[in-house]
């Protein structure tokens, strides 16, 4: 090996095989290069490599003893192998070619066999119970029921110090992990490992405040008890002491936010705050947090099955000329989760389905003696749907101009006229002339009349269609009626 100028190094190996993609990868890696040229001057072996060879390294070095303690033991950490010749470069080299796989931080196994999970987790843990100092078991063990650092103060008399002490180790060893609480600020809760995270939030009881105690005993044990009714007892300070209620799992919220009611979830029940022989709200249930025509909405949504808005509607009997729509206390009682909803196809009207509040407000409803028959709901929306049916096959002879389209239609019929000619000649004109050109446009619409002339330089001038005239004589077939003018003497005396 020699330098030349510019800091350029060249080497020569005198062997019949040479891995260019490895040694590459070294001499980037190990020895800086920027770039790197291979040569090759002479070849002298007949056969060759399909492809790159897998590199063992050479035994009396530190990446053959390495890889010989890893292959021996399965998995090592970091400190079994550190005490190797040049440990790092030998790592790093074993790492790179595959012999070797990093499971974790300073944990390697060998990568020529699959990961033995039992070998792997014993390396792991450096710590065991029987290691563990009479102090540190006993922490340990009162962790079988979660508990925040506070709490184990209390209940075992160590103090503050010694507790943070033992907890960190206990940790570090992976033998207890620590988890949030929720709606506890700043506060951790400690548990063993082996305890799932939903076990260990469940398990706890959680901490509550004066108001919160408060509270809770004034929920009845069954229903639940109005929003109002508290804050008018104990002040505006319970809308934050509801909201940490919610938050630690002891109460939950029922009904829309104008009427709610707040409810003991079993875990609020079983507290040993709640008083369930103590003085309680009268209890409401869920319906009873529902305005009349939202529970006839969820009535006719559970007759039905999944429906749309204009079935339900129609079925419970709310129009929507009501204020507000049967649209609005839809979407009231799905932002309330009483109700989702879902769009099959796009372009197509939505669908509403109960979810397990809804279905919980309907059987309160069927308790206090409301409900509704599936067939009452079908035979609803069967009427419904004749109705609009018929409103439609009205509206398609029906007269966009309040009644005078016959009228302008047979205006049409000696020719094109403007929007003043037919307003000058109409016997019931328009209150404004503007309304001409709006029918006009509704009737072009319709294919019975169309538009003659920009209306840049000429009068919009309109024109009666093949359409609009086959529609003319089919109303005048339909609605021929013979008028007789009759004097007033012959029409009181025949």
């Amino acid at each position: 090996m020699r330098k030349s100028k510019g800091y350029r190094v060249d080497v020569e190996f005198d062997c019949p095989v040479v891995d260019a993609t490895r040694l590459e990868q070294v001499l980037r890696h190990h020895f800086g290069a920027t770039e790197v040229r291979v040569a090759v001057r002479a070849v002298t072996s007949d056969k060759l490599l399909s492809g790159p060879p897998r590199w063992e390294p050479n035994p009396g070095t530190g990446a053959h003893t390495m890889l010989e303690i890893v292959r021996e033991r399965g998995v090592v950490r970091w400190r079994d192998i550190k005490h190797v010749r040049n440990s790092r470069a030998a790592l790093e080299l074993l790492l790179m070619d595959g012999h070797l796989v990093r499971v974790s931080h300073g944990l390697f196994r060998d990568g020529s066999r699959p990961l033995d999970a039992e070998i792997a987790v014993k390396q792991r843990e450096p710590y065991f119970r029987g290691q563990l100092g009479t102090r540190q078991q006993t922490i340990y063990d009162a962790l079988a029921k979660p508990a925040t650092a506070a709490e184990l103060r209390q209940r075992e008399g160590v103090s503050r110090q010694a507790v943070d002490q033992i907890l960190k180790k206990l940790m570090k060893s992976g033998l207890i992990r620590r988890l949030p609480t929720p709606g506890e600020s700043s506060e951790w809760v400690y548990a063993q490992s082996g305890k799932r995270t939903l076990d260990v939030l469940v398990d706890r009881e959680p901490k509550i405040g004066s108001l919160e105690k408060a509270t809770l005993r004034l929920i009845p044990p069954v229903g639940g008890a109005r929003r109002a009714a508290l804050v008018e007892r104990l002040g505006q300070s319970t809308h934050s002491a509801l909201k940490r209620l919610v938050a630690k799992g002891l109460v939950e919220k029922a009904g829309t936010p104008k009427r709610q009611l707040i409810r003991l979830t079993q875990k609020g029940l079983t507290h040993s705050a709640y008083d369930l022989e103590g003085e309680h709200l009268p209890g409401n249930d869920v319906s009873a947090a529902l305005k009349p025509e939202q529970v006839r909405l969820l009535l006719a949504l559970d007759a039905l099955g999944p429906a749309r808005a204009l079935d339900i509607s129609a079925a419970a009997g709310v129009r929507s000329k009501r204020a507000p729509s049967a649209g609005q206390y839809l979407q009231r009682l799905r932002m309330s989760g009483y109700i989702v909803q879902e769009r099959p196809m796009p372009g197509r009207a939505p669908i509403y389905r109960l979810t397990k509040q809804g279905t919980t407000a309907i059987a309160a409803a069927k308790l206090a003696g409301k409900a509704m028959s599936p067939n009452k709901a079908r035979r609803a929306v069967e009427r419904d749907a004749a109705d609009r049916a018929q409103q439609a096959a009205s509206r398609h002879y029906s007269s966009p101009g309040q009644g005078r389209t016959p009228e302008i239609l047979a205006l049409l019929e000696s020719g094109p006229l403007t929007s003043r000619e037919i307003q000058d000649q109409l016997s019931n004109p328009f209150k404004f002339y503007r309304s001409v050109g709006l029918a006009a446009s509704d009737l072009q619409k319709r294919g019975w009349v169309r538009c003659i002339g920009s209306g840049d330089h000429a009068a919009k001038r309109w024109e009666l269609t093949s359409a609009g005239l086959d529609w003319l004589e089919a109303r005048r077939a339909q609605h021929e009626v013979q008028q007789i003018d009759l004097a007033p003497s012959e029409a009181h005396h025949p």
